[in-house]
């Protein structure tokens, strides 16, 4: 009994945590866009701010991260409906 608490404890939290993730790579999305938009109309030898490059590469990290969070979560419900 104490396993399958276990296993729903773990779905609920990666639930938690990819729908954390989504509203996270949503802003970074927006900003991104906001700051390619602004890089269209700058001429093209402007290189990118520092906070923008971190904020591009955030947004790669997010990504991923929320992929393997859903994997995660799809797992876990797998192995769960697998116990009953």
């Amino acid at each position: 009994m104490l396993i399958i608490t276990f296993n729903q404890d773990m779905a609920h939290i990666a639930l938690l945590c990819s729908r954390v993730l989504i509203q996270m790579f949503l802003v970074v999305l927006l900003r991104c866009r906001i700051i390619n938009a602004h890089l269209r109309f700058q001429s093209i030898s402007r290189e990118l701010d520092i906070r923008d490059f971190y904020l591009l590469r955030a947004s790669k990290t997010l990504g991923v991260s929320f992929v393997v969070l859903i994997d995660l979560f799809i797992a876990q419900r797998h192995f769960f409906c697998e116990v009953f």
